[in-house]
């Protein structure tokens, strides 16, 4: 869903007759991170259960500067590059979490 949020911001061009899909695109990465946030606890629930914590408070840290980047970034960067940027932050997660996945289960299978 994300993916095709980013996809369609890319090749949306707005227009005065176009203006609602901007709530339309608000509702896409609404429901995408509403989709997210729970994943992500559960993850790191099943992940960390002995250190949940500190893993919470890892992941609030790098939520936070990632805010503060973006921040930086929203007037000194075009805003294509910028979607792009988050094309390939997600393409990484997708990569980086089957990493954890097969690490984990892996490692689950072993004990």
């Amino acid at each position: 869903m994300d993916l095709f949020t980013f996809i369609a911001l890319l090749v949306f061009r707005p227009t005065h007759a176009s203006r609602y899909w901007a709530y339309g695109f608000s509702v896409l990465l609404g429901s995408a991170d509403g989709t997210w946030q729970p994943i992500i606890a559960v993850t790191i629930a099943l992940y960390f259960p002995d250190r949940t914590e500190l893993a919470f408070g890892a992941i609030t840290l790098w939520k936070v500067l990632a805010m503060a980047a973006g921040f930086v970034m929203s007037g000194r960067m075009c805003l294509s590059i910028r979607i792009y940027l988050l094309i390939g932050n997600l393409v990484l997660a997708w990569f980086c979490s089957a990493v954890a996945e097969k690490r984990r289960r892996t490692r689950t299978a072993e004990e």
